[in-house]
C-alpha cells in the first residue's frame, strides 16, 4: 500500500517503484450501450482487432512509422473483410505499455516493454501515431476516441456486464492492475456526502472554474456559494483549499493545451515578430489564463521567434463585421476598373438583392464607427 501511495503522489512518482497514471476514463458503462465500435488491442503477444494477429520482430522492433503502417494495414483489411468501409467508426485502442495520459484519446510513450523496441516512438502520442498511419493507409473512415490501458480496458469490459466491477487486473506478458477512485465516496471531498446536483453530469458549469479562482488567498468566498449552488452542505475548510486546488489545475491544463495548439501554428508559419488574437470566456475571465499560456508557449515556440497574445474584443463580431466591409470594398474596386454592366449582370441579379447589400455594408460602417472610403458611384449599380 505504502508503495502505490508513494506511486500516486505527484512529488514521489517519478522514483516510486509501483508507477501509477491517471487514465482519463471519467466513468464506468452501464449496460446500455449501443452501436458500432472498433476495439484495437496492441499487446504484448499479439495484436487484435476483435480478431486475433501474430506481431512478428521485424514489426516490433522497428520504427514507428513500421510497427503503426502494420497497425493501420490490419486495421484497413479488417473493415473489408467486414464490409465497413462506408461507415464511420470510433475506435477503442488498447495500448499495453508505460504510458502517461494527458486526455482519454492521447498520452506520451514512456517506454516500450514485452520485446517492443519502436526507439523513435518514445516521447510521441500513440493515438496520433495511429492516426497518421490511418491517414497514409486511406480507404477507411475511423475515429480514435480513446486509448486505454489493458487493465482499464478490462474494467470496463466487466462493468459493463456487471456494475459492481472496479478493479481490472492483467496476468500476461506484463501483469498491472487499475482499480475506480472516487473522492467523494472515499472522503477525500465533502465528507463522503456528496449531493445529487453534484453527481449530475455536466452539472459543475465552466463559469464556476472562472467564478472560484477570483477568489483571494484563504478567503473562499465564491467556493462557498459555488458549493452552495451544488447543495453541498457538508464542506469543511480542507474542501474548500481542494476544490479551488482542482480548479486551478483544471484551469491549467486547459491553458496548456490552447497554448501548445497556438505555439504549433506559430513555428509553422515561421513569421517574426508575430501577435495571437485570442477570444472567448475562458480566456477573457479565468485569473492566470494568459500567464499559463504564455508560460507553456515560451517552452514550445522557436527561440527565434518574438511572439504575443493580443486580446480582441468582441473578435468574432467585429471581425465579421469587417470581413464584410473588406468584402464588398473589393466588389466596390472590381466594379470601378470593370464594366459596371458586367458587374450588374454577373454579381448583382436583380437590383434589390445590391440594396439589401448597400444597406448592410452602410450598417456595418456604422457599428465600426469608421468613416467608408466609398461613394455611392462605387457602387456597382
Amino acid at each position: 500500500m505504502a508503495n502505490i501511495k508513494k506511486g500516486l503522489a505527484k512529488e514521489t512518482h517519478p522514483e516510486a517503484v509501483v508507477k501509477c497514471f491517471i487514465t482519463y476514463v471519467t466513468d464506468l458503462p452501464d449496460g446500455k450501450e449501443t452501436g458500432d465500435f472498433l476495439a484495437l488491442d496492441l499487446g504484448g503477444t499479439n495484436f487484435r482487432i476483435l480478431s486475433c494477429t501474430e506481431l512478428t520482430k521485424d514489426k516490433i522492433v522497428n520504427t514507428s512509422v513500421v510497427l503503426f503502417d502494420h497497425i493501420a494495414e490490419c486495421l484497413h483489411n479488417f473493415i473489408v473483410k467486414h464490409s465497413l468501409q462506408d461507415k464511420l467508426l470510433p475506435l477503442g485502442f488498447t495500448f499495453s505499455f508505460p504510458l502517461v495520459q494527458v486526455a482519454l484519446d492521447a498520452g506520451l510513450i514512456l517506454k516500450w516493454t514485452k520485446g517492443f523496441d519502436a526507439k523513435d516512438a518514445i516521447g510521441q502520442d500513440p493515438v496520433t501515431l495511429l492516426r497518421e498511419a490511418i491517414k497514409r493507409k486511406g480507404g477507411m473512415n475511423v475515429d480514435v476516441r480513446a486509448i486505454v490501458n489493458d487493465t482499464t480496458g478490462t474494467l470496463i469490459a466487466c462493468a459493463w456486464k456487471d456494475s459492481n466491477c472496479r478493479l481490472g487486473l492483467i496476468v500476461g506478458t506484463g501483469t498491472n492492475m487499475c482499480y475506480v477512485e472516487k473522492l467523494v465516496e472515499n472522503n477525500v471531498l465533502f465528507g463522503g456526502k456528496s449531493s445529487d446536483k453534484l453527481k449530475t453530469p455536466h452539472s459543475f458549469q465552466c463559469k464556476y472554474v472562472t467564478e472560484i479562482l477570483t477568489d483571494t488567498k484563504n478567503t473562499f468566498v465564491h467556493v462557498k456559494k459555488v458549493l452552495a449552488e451544488m447543495e453541498v452542505k457538508h464542506a469543511k475548510k480542507q474542501d474548500w483549499h481542494d476544490l479551488y486546488y482542482i480548479c486551478d489545475i483544471v484551469n491549467k491544463r486547459g491553458a496548456s493545451l490552447a497554448a501548445i495548439g497556438v505555439a504549433t501554428l506559430i513555428n509553422k508559419m515561421d513569421f517574426s515578430p508575430v501577435t495571437a488574437g485570442i477570444d472567448g470566456t475562458l480566456y477573457r475571465l479565468i485569473p492566470g489564463f494568459h500567464d499559463q499560456m504564455m508560460e507553456v508557449m515560451k517552452k514550445f515556440v522557436n527561440k527565434n521567434i518574438e511572439f504575443k497574445l493580443m486580446l480582441s474584443e468582441d473578435g468574432s463580431g467585429r471581425g465579421a463585421a469587417l470581413a464584410a466591409a473588406s468584402g464588398y470594398e473589393m466588389w466596390a474596386t472590381v466594379a470601378k476598373r470593370t464594366s459596371c454592366d458586367w458587374i450588374r449582370a454577373v454579381t448583382w441579379p436583380d437590383l434589390s438583392t445590391a440594396r439589401v447589400l448597400q444597406r448592410m455594408f452602410e450598417s456595418t460602417v456604422r457599428v465600426l464607427g469608421a468613416h467608408s472610403r466609398l461613394n455611392k458611384s462605387d457602387l456597382p449599380y
